[in-house]
């Protein structure tokens, strides 16, 4: 099943890879989450990210793939990969 479901996540990254734009985005925020069981609990960070769309509009939304490295401190800026017809599906360009 393990592989099943790294198969799948593997087609879906490539398709949202070829359907977004790149930009690039302000860490406007670190949110943490933790997860798993304890003791051996991963902390996660999911940045908050701040861009202007194609159409010049702002807009901030926090990015759907966690990290356990921080791309960035918050107020620096780094490059973003979004979906245009669903710009809250963002995430930090690895």
């Amino acid at each position: 099943m393990a592989v099943g479901v790294a198969i799948h996540r593997s087609v879906a990254n490539r398709a949202f890879r070829r359907a977004a734009v790149r930009t690039e985005a302000e860490i406007t925020e670190i949110r943490w989450k933790d997860v798993g069981p304890l003791p051996d609990r991963d902390r996660l960070a999911f940045p908050m990210l701040r861009f202007t769309l194609a159409d010049g509009s702002v807009y901030e939304t926090r990015s759907e793939q966690p990290t356990r490295r921080l791309p960035g401190d918050v107020g620096d800026r780094v490059g973003i990969l979004y979906l245009p017809d669903e710009p809250g599906r963002a995430r930090v360009e690895t």
